[in-house]
């Protein structure tokens, strides 16, 4: 069984081709939105296998 796949998002327009393709291969993942993401650091597990996030200036 393949983990769980996230994508935190900064800008929709940043991950279009991104989701294209993941969509286009039947992949997985959920979208995290970056208004929306709270961290909690007394969280000691994750939903998540992988979180991808943009790097770059």
């Amino acid at each position: 069984m393949a983990g769980r796949l996230a994508i935190f998002c900064e800008h929709p327009e940043w991950f279009k081709p991104l989701f294209a393709e993941l969509d286009r291969r039947e992949v997985l993942y959920d979208r995290l939105l970056a208004q929306e993401h709270r961290f909690d650091p007394a969280e000691r597990t994750c939903a998540y296998d992988l979180v991808v996030k943009r790097y770059g200036t």
